[in-house]
Protein backbone atom coordinates (compact mmCIF):
# COMPACT_ATOMS: atom_id res chain seq x y z
CA UNK A 1 0.00 0.00 0.00
CA UNK A 2 2.86 2.30 0.63
CA UNK A 3 4.78 1.94 -2.69
CA UNK A 4 1.46 2.39 -4.20
CA UNK A 5 0.38 5.47 -2.46
CA UNK A 6 4.46 6.86 -2.77
CA UNK A 7 4.01 6.06 -6.61
CA UNK A 8 0.05 7.56 -7.32
CA UNK A 9 -0.30 4.19 -8.73
CA UNK A 10 -3.01 3.75 -5.79
CA UNK A 11 -5.24 6.85 -8.06
CA UNK A 12 -4.32 5.39 -11.56
CA UNK A 13 -6.41 2.00 -9.96
CA UNK A 14 -9.29 3.99 -8.74
CA UNK A 15 -9.34 5.91 -11.72
CA UNK A 16 -9.99 2.48 -13.91
CA UNK A 17 -12.37 1.21 -11.28
CA UNK A 18 -14.32 4.55 -11.50
CA UNK A 19 -14.34 3.62 -15.41
CA UNK A 20 -15.57 0.77 -15.22
CA UNK A 21 -12.58 -1.68 -15.65
CA UNK A 22 -12.83 -4.82 -14.26
CA UNK A 23 -10.57 -5.53 -11.28
CA UNK A 24 -9.40 -8.93 -9.86
CA UNK A 25 -6.97 -10.28 -7.24
CA UNK A 26 -6.19 -13.17 -4.96
CA UNK A 27 -5.01 -13.53 -1.48
CA UNK A 28 -3.60 -10.30 -0.07
CA UNK A 29 -4.50 -9.16 -4.07
CA UNK A 30 -8.21 -9.42 -2.86
CA UNK A 31 -7.49 -7.72 0.96
CA UNK A 32 -6.24 -4.62 -1.13
CA UNK A 33 -9.86 -3.37 -2.30
CA UNK A 34 -11.60 -2.88 1.16
CA UNK A 35 -10.93 -0.42 3.90
CA UNK A 36 -9.22 -2.70 6.41
CA UNK A 37 -6.43 -5.44 5.64
CA UNK A 38 -3.76 -6.61 8.35
CA UNK A 39 -0.33 -8.69 8.70
CA UNK A 40 1.96 -10.06 10.05
CA UNK A 41 5.42 -8.70 9.95
CA UNK A 42 6.61 -10.21 13.24
CA UNK A 43 5.20 -13.60 14.37
CA UNK A 44 2.65 -13.40 16.60
CA UNK A 45 2.24 -9.57 16.01
CA UNK A 46 -0.69 -8.71 13.49
CA UNK A 47 -1.46 -4.95 12.71
CA UNK A 48 -3.86 -2.90 10.35
CA UNK A 49 -3.08 -2.07 6.86
CA UNK A 50 -4.89 1.06 5.54
CA UNK A 51 -6.24 -0.25 2.35
CA UNK A 52 -7.92 1.18 -1.12
CA UNK A 53 -11.01 1.88 0.48
CA UNK A 54 -12.83 1.21 -2.37
CA UNK A 55 -15.09 -2.03 -0.66
CA UNK A 56 -16.66 -1.45 2.62
CA UNK A 57 -15.14 -3.51 5.91
CA UNK A 58 -12.43 -6.04 6.00
CA UNK A 59 -11.63 -9.25 3.89
CA UNK A 60 -9.59 -12.37 4.73
CA UNK A 61 -8.28 -14.89 2.24
CA UNK A 62 -7.27 -18.51 2.79
CA UNK A 63 -10.08 -19.04 5.52
CA UNK A 64 -9.78 -23.27 5.69
CA UNK A 65 -6.09 -23.37 4.95
CA UNK A 66 -4.53 -20.66 6.94
CA UNK A 67 -5.55 -21.29 10.73
CA UNK A 68 -3.24 -18.16 12.08
CA UNK A 69 -4.84 -15.65 9.95
CA UNK A 70 -8.57 -16.81 10.48
CA UNK A 71 -7.64 -16.55 14.13
CA UNK A 72 -6.07 -13.50 13.79
CA UNK A 73 -8.78 -11.98 11.71
CA UNK A 74 -11.76 -12.80 14.15
CA UNK A 75 -9.14 -12.00 17.33
CA UNK A 76 -8.59 -7.61 15.36
CA UNK A 77 -12.71 -7.76 14.91
CA UNK A 78 -13.52 -8.70 18.21
CA UNK A 79 -10.76 -5.75 19.01
CA UNK A 80 -12.35 -3.28 16.97
CA UNK A 81 -8.79 -2.82 15.37
CA UNK A 82 -10.83 -4.05 11.99
CA UNK A 83 -14.03 -3.58 10.66
CA UNK A 84 -16.24 -6.60 9.60
CA UNK A 85 -15.76 -8.39 6.70
CA UNK A 86 -15.89 -11.75 4.70
CA UNK A 87 -13.61 -14.77 5.22
CA UNK A 88 -13.10 -16.97 2.47
CA UNK A 89 -12.35 -20.49 1.41
CA UNK A 90 -9.58 -21.19 -1.34
CA UNK A 91 -11.91 -21.26 -4.69
CA UNK A 92 -14.36 -19.08 -3.35
CA UNK A 93 -14.83 -14.73 -4.71
CA UNK A 94 -16.51 -12.19 -3.98
CA UNK A 95 -18.43 -10.45 -7.13
CA UNK A 96 -18.73 -6.08 -6.65
CA UNK A 97 -20.85 -4.58 -9.16
CA UNK A 98 -19.16 -1.28 -7.68
CA UNK A 99 -19.64 -1.15 -4.52
CA UNK A 100 -22.37 -3.31 -4.50
CA UNK A 101 -22.07 -7.75 -3.37
CA UNK A 102 -23.98 -9.08 -6.29
CA UNK A 103 -22.65 -12.63 -6.19
CA UNK A 104 -20.20 -15.30 -4.06
CA UNK A 105 -19.16 -17.73 -6.44
CA UNK A 106 -16.69 -21.07 -6.04
CA UNK A 107 -15.17 -23.41 -8.53
CA UNK A 108 -15.13 -25.95 -5.30
CA UNK A 109 -18.15 -27.21 -4.98
CA UNK A 110 -18.28 -27.65 -0.96
CA UNK A 111 -15.85 -24.48 -0.08
CA UNK A 112 -17.81 -21.32 1.33
CA UNK A 113 -17.76 -17.79 2.57
CA UNK A 114 -18.33 -16.49 6.04
CA UNK A 115 -20.10 -13.14 7.01
CA UNK A 116 -17.63 -12.40 9.97
CA UNK A 117 -19.24 -9.81 12.34
CA UNK A 118 -18.73 -8.42 16.33
CA UNK A 119 -20.97 -8.96 18.51
CA UNK A 120 -20.53 -7.53 21.65
CA UNK A 121 -16.72 -9.51 23.28
CA UNK A 122 -17.00 -12.32 20.64
CA UNK A 123 -17.33 -12.71 16.98
CA UNK A 124 -20.11 -13.83 15.24
CA UNK A 125 -19.65 -16.31 12.00
CA UNK A 126 -21.74 -16.97 9.31
CA UNK A 127 -21.09 -19.49 6.73
CA UNK A 128 -22.30 -18.29 3.31
CA UNK A 129 -22.89 -21.01 0.42
CA UNK A 130 -21.78 -19.52 -2.91
CA UNK A 131 -23.04 -20.78 -6.34
CA UNK A 132 -20.86 -22.96 -7.35
CA UNK A 133 -19.40 -22.81 -11.28
CA UNK A 134 -19.67 -26.02 -11.99
CA UNK A 135 -23.68 -26.84 -12.76
CA UNK A 136 -22.37 -24.67 -16.03
CA UNK A 137 -21.39 -27.39 -17.23
CA UNK A 138 -25.23 -28.82 -17.91
CA UNK A 139 -27.25 -25.67 -17.85
CA UNK A 140 -24.95 -23.22 -19.56
CA UNK A 141 -24.01 -25.10 -22.25
CA UNK A 142 -24.71 -23.23 -25.39
CA UNK A 143 -27.41 -23.38 -28.00
CA UNK A 144 -26.89 -25.33 -31.30
CA UNK A 145 -27.92 -24.40 -34.72
CA UNK A 146 -28.57 -27.95 -36.19
CA UNK A 147 -24.88 -28.99 -34.03
CA UNK A 148 -21.63 -27.66 -34.90
CA UNK A 149 -21.72 -25.76 -31.53
CA UNK A 150 -21.85 -28.46 -29.28
CA UNK A 151 -19.60 -30.61 -31.32
CA UNK A 152 -16.72 -27.98 -30.82
CA UNK A 153 -17.52 -27.43 -26.78
CA UNK A 154 -16.74 -31.21 -26.45
CA UNK A 155 -13.97 -30.81 -28.97
CA UNK A 156 -12.63 -28.34 -27.27
CA UNK A 157 -12.75 -29.40 -23.60
CA UNK A 158 -11.28 -33.02 -24.89
CA UNK A 159 -7.98 -31.18 -26.30
CA UNK A 160 -7.75 -29.26 -23.37
CA UNK A 161 -7.65 -32.20 -21.30
CA UNK A 162 -5.19 -33.94 -23.75
CA UNK A 163 -2.96 -30.45 -23.58
CA UNK A 164 -2.91 -31.04 -19.35
CA UNK A 165 -2.26 -34.70 -19.43
CA UNK A 166 0.51 -33.99 -21.74
CA UNK A 167 2.11 -31.25 -19.22
CA UNK A 168 1.39 -33.39 -16.51
CA UNK A 169 3.90 -36.51 -18.32
CA UNK A 170 6.20 -33.46 -19.06
CA UNK A 171 5.79 -34.01 -22.81
CA UNK A 172 7.16 -30.71 -24.18
CA UNK A 173 7.32 -32.52 -27.94
CA UNK A 174 3.26 -33.30 -27.32
CA UNK A 175 2.35 -29.72 -26.31
CA UNK A 176 4.34 -28.56 -29.35
CA UNK A 177 2.15 -30.13 -31.95
CA UNK A 178 -1.21 -29.41 -30.35
CA UNK A 179 -0.18 -25.53 -30.03
CA UNK A 180 -0.11 -22.92 -32.86
CA UNK A 181 2.70 -21.54 -34.84
CA UNK A 182 1.94 -17.88 -33.29
CA UNK A 183 0.03 -18.89 -29.70
CA UNK A 184 0.50 -16.95 -26.91
CA UNK A 185 1.24 -17.90 -23.13
CA UNK A 186 1.17 -16.05 -19.97
CA UNK A 187 1.69 -16.78 -16.95
CA UNK A 188 0.28 -15.98 -13.75
CA UNK A 189 2.90 -12.46 -13.47
CA UNK A 190 1.20 -11.74 -16.54
CA UNK A 191 4.44 -12.40 -18.51
CA UNK A 192 3.50 -13.37 -22.18
CA UNK A 193 5.68 -15.95 -24.22
CA UNK A 194 4.74 -16.05 -28.22
CA UNK A 195 5.35 -18.88 -30.43
CA UNK A 196 6.81 -22.59 -30.02
CA UNK A 197 10.34 -21.59 -29.94
CA UNK A 198 10.09 -19.37 -26.50
CA UNK A 199 6.97 -21.96 -25.52
CA UNK A 200 9.80 -24.63 -25.08
CA UNK A 201 12.03 -23.14 -23.80
CA UNK A 202 9.79 -21.88 -21.23
CA UNK A 203 9.11 -24.81 -19.80
CA UNK A 204 12.51 -26.74 -20.60
CA UNK A 205 13.65 -24.74 -17.44
CA UNK A 206 10.39 -24.46 -16.09
CA UNK A 207 10.98 -28.65 -15.11
CA UNK A 208 14.55 -27.75 -14.70
CA UNK A 209 13.18 -25.98 -11.48
CA UNK A 210 10.50 -28.28 -10.36
CA UNK A 211 10.64 -32.00 -12.08
CA UNK A 212 7.44 -33.38 -10.85
CA UNK A 213 5.40 -30.58 -11.79
CA UNK A 214 1.88 -31.40 -12.08
CA UNK A 215 -1.56 -30.19 -12.59
CA UNK A 216 -4.82 -31.42 -10.56
CA UNK A 217 -8.27 -30.84 -12.70
CA UNK A 218 -11.14 -30.05 -10.18
CA UNK A 219 -13.84 -28.80 -13.16
CA UNK A 220 -13.82 -27.27 -16.47
CA UNK A 221 -15.61 -24.57 -18.08
CA UNK A 222 -16.15 -24.90 -21.74
CA UNK A 223 -18.13 -22.09 -24.59
CA UNK A 224 -17.36 -21.70 -28.39
CA UNK A 225 -13.51 -22.66 -28.28
CA UNK A 226 -12.99 -21.23 -24.69
CA UNK A 227 -11.99 -23.12 -22.33
CA UNK A 228 -11.65 -22.22 -18.34
CA UNK A 229 -10.08 -25.24 -15.82
CA UNK A 230 -9.68 -24.96 -12.25
CA UNK A 231 -8.20 -26.85 -10.14
CA UNK A 232 -4.42 -27.25 -8.19
CA UNK A 233 -1.08 -26.70 -9.27
CA UNK A 234 1.83 -28.51 -7.28
CA UNK A 235 5.99 -29.27 -7.48
CA UNK A 236 8.94 -29.62 -5.73
CA UNK A 237 11.57 -27.02 -6.12
CA UNK A 238 14.79 -28.93 -7.25
CA UNK A 239 17.63 -27.74 -4.61
CA UNK A 240 21.10 -28.53 -6.17
CA UNK A 241 19.35 -31.45 -8.27
CA UNK A 242 17.66 -32.62 -4.94
CA UNK A 243 13.85 -33.09 -4.22
CA UNK A 244 13.35 -32.45 -1.04
CA UNK A 245 9.43 -32.26 0.76
CA UNK A 246 10.41 -29.15 2.97
CA UNK A 247 10.46 -27.72 -1.00
CA UNK A 248 6.92 -28.65 -1.68
CA UNK A 249 4.02 -26.44 -2.90
CA UNK A 250 0.41 -26.67 -3.99
CA UNK A 251 -1.20 -23.81 -4.92
CA UNK A 252 -4.83 -23.39 -6.19
CA UNK A 253 -4.81 -22.11 -9.57
CA UNK A 254 -7.01 -21.69 -13.07
CA UNK A 255 -6.16 -21.60 -16.69
CA UNK A 256 -7.66 -20.34 -19.48
CA UNK A 257 -6.92 -21.64 -23.12
CA UNK A 258 -8.53 -20.92 -26.47
CA UNK A 259 -8.81 -23.90 -28.95
CA UNK A 260 -9.06 -22.51 -32.80
CA UNK A 261 -8.51 -25.22 -35.66
CA UNK A 262 -7.99 -27.95 -32.96
CA UNK A 263 -4.74 -26.27 -31.39
CA UNK A 264 -3.81 -24.02 -28.28
CA UNK A 265 -3.85 -20.44 -29.74
CA UNK A 266 -3.64 -18.95 -26.05
CA UNK A 267 -2.95 -20.48 -22.35
CA UNK A 268 -2.99 -18.40 -19.62
CA UNK A 269 -2.02 -19.07 -16.01
CA UNK A 270 -3.79 -17.48 -12.80
CA UNK A 271 -2.27 -18.50 -9.11
CA UNK A 272 -1.40 -17.25 -6.40
CA UNK A 273 2.92 -18.21 -6.45
CA UNK A 274 3.62 -16.72 -3.11
CA UNK A 275 4.74 -19.94 -1.45
CA UNK A 276 6.64 -20.39 -4.91
CA UNK A 277 8.16 -17.48 -4.84
CA UNK A 278 9.49 -17.99 -0.95
CA UNK A 279 10.80 -21.31 -1.95
CA UNK A 280 12.89 -19.55 -5.07
CA UNK A 281 13.86 -16.78 -2.80
CA UNK A 282 15.23 -19.67 0.16
CA UNK A 283 16.84 -21.50 -2.13
CA UNK A 284 18.57 -18.10 -4.01
CA UNK A 285 19.80 -16.78 -0.40
CA UNK A 286 21.23 -20.80 0.40
CA UNK A 287 23.35 -20.54 -2.79
CA UNK A 288 24.77 -17.42 -1.17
Amino acid sequence: MQVWRKAGLDRIIKKAWKEGIILSGMSAGAICWFEDGFTNPKDDIWRRINCLGFLEGSFCPHYDKRGELRKAYRKMIVTGEISDGYGVQDGVALHYTGTELKYIISNISDAKAFSVKKGGARVNEKPIQPAYLGILHESHKPASNNTSIEDTYGDSTEIVKEYIKRINIHDIDGLLEMTSDNASFVDSMGINTTGKYEMKKAWEVMLQFFPDYNLVIKDIIAKNGMVAVFGTARGTLAAGGRILAENKFEIPASWTATVEKGKISKWRVYADNQPVRKLIEKYNTSKK
